[in-house]
C-alpha cells in the first residue's frame, strides 16, 4: 500500500478554532489517516491540513473533503479585508489541493522527518481536542501553551541546563520580534527582559504551584488521558531521535521547532512566543531549584 501525503489548505477569514472544530475534526476522524495541520496566513488567513492517505483512495478522499468543505463554507461564510493584505490572496471560503514541503533540514535530516511529522501528528490530535473541550482565546490560549511546553520539555530528557538552554534560546531567537526598530537594540532587549520578569511575577505563585503538580503527574503517568497520550508519544518521539543518533543540542533545536509548532496550533500570535517561553522556562527553574 503506497501512502503520500495529500495537502489540502482551507481558506477561511472567520473564527479558525470554529473551522478546525466543526470541518477538520469530523474530516480527520472519519478520514482515519494520519494528520496534523498548521494556522497560516499567506494567500490569506487558512489551515492547512495534511492527510497521509493510501493513493489509491485519494480520490475518494478528496471527494468527501470537497463537500465537507463545501458544506462547511455554504452553512459559516465569511467576509475577507481585502485592503489588509499585500500579497496575492488565493479565494476566500475555498479549498485549494498545494504541495506539501517537508522542512527536512530543520527536524533533522532524511531519516528522521517521519519523526517529526508523528510529533506533529500527536501535537495537532491534542489541540483539536482542547478546541473541543476548552475555549479557546488568548489569554487560555497562552495558559495552554504553557502547559504544552512543561510537557513537551519533561519528556525530552534532557539535563536541567539543557532543559532551560532550549528556553532562552528560544527567548533570545524571538524576542528581538518586540523592539522598536528606531530604538537601540541593546536598550530594548533589557527593556523587554525587565517586563518579561514583572509580568511572571504577577503570575508567579500559580504558575510554578501549578506546573510542579504537571511536571509530577506527567513522570508519574498520573495526568488526564489526553495529557497522558501527548506526553507518551513525545517520548518515544525523543527515544527514537536519540536511537538515530541525535545530541541534546540538536534534540534542543529540533524541541524548539517543535515548541514552536504547537503555538501555531493553539492559535498564539508569534509576539506571544518569548512570553510564553520566558514564563515555561521561569517555571521550570523553579521545579528545578536552579537559575539558569
Amino acid at each position: 500500500m503506497q501512502r503520500s501525503w495529500l495537502s489540502v489548505h482551507l481558506f477561511y477569514a472567520g473564527d479558525l478554532n470554529h473551522l478546525l472544530h466543526l470541518l477538520v475534526a469530523p474530516v480527520v476522524a472519519q478520514i482515519e489517516a494520519p494528520f496534523f495541520f498548521i494556522r497560516y496566513w499567506e494567500g490569506g488567513p487558512h489551515i492547512r491540513l495534511r492527510l497521509y492517505v493510501d493513493e489509491t483512495a485519494e480520490i475518494q478522499v478528496k471527494e468527501y473533503l470537497e463537500a465537507a468543505s463545501d458544506r462547511y463554507f455554504l452553512q459559516y461564510p465569511s467576509q475577507r479585508r481585502e485592503l489588509a493584505y499585500q500579497t496575492p490572496l488565493l479565494p476566500n471560503d475555498s479549498l485549494q489541493y498545494i504541495t506539501y514541503v517537508p522542512e527536512i533540514s530543520r527536524y533533522g535530516d532524511e531519516r528522521s522527518i517521519h519523526l517529526a511529522e508523528q510529533q506533529f501528528g500527536i501535537s495537532a490530535a491534542y489541540v483539536l481536542q482542547q478546541i473541543k473541550t476548552t475555549a479557546l482565546n488568548p489569554s487560555t490560549s497562552l495558559i495552554q501553551a504553557v502547559k504544552l511546553n512543561i510537557v513537551m520539555l519533561q519528556t525530552l530528557q534532557a539535563t536541567p541546563f539543557e532543559t532551560l538552554d532550549v528556553c532562552y534560546r528560544f527567548v533570545q531567537a524571538w524576542l528581538p520580534r518586540l523592539y522598536d526598530r528606531s530604538k537601540d537594540s541593546s536598550q530594548e532587549e533589557q527593556y523587554y527582559k525587565q517586563l518579561l520578569q514583572q509580568r511572571f511575577d504577577a503570575y508567579a505563585p500559580a504558575l510554578t504551584n501549578a506546573a510542579v503538580s504537571l511536571w509530577q503527574e506527567i513522570a508519574e503517568g498520573r495526568t488526564t488521558d489526553v495529557l497522558q497520550t501527548f506526553a507518551d508519544g513525545n517520548r518515544i518521539i525523543f527515544q527514537q531521535y536519540r536511537l538515530l543518533g541525535f545530541s541534546n543540542r540538536q534534540l534542543g533545536d529540533i524541541t524548539g521547532s517543535f515548541i514552536h509548532m504547537g503555538h501555531n496550533r493553539l492559535g498564539v500570535s508569534n509576539l506571544d512566543e518569548a512570553y510564553i517561553m520566558y514564563f515555561t522556562g521561569k517555571c521550570l527553574e523553579h521545579i528545578y531549584g536552579i537559575t539558569y
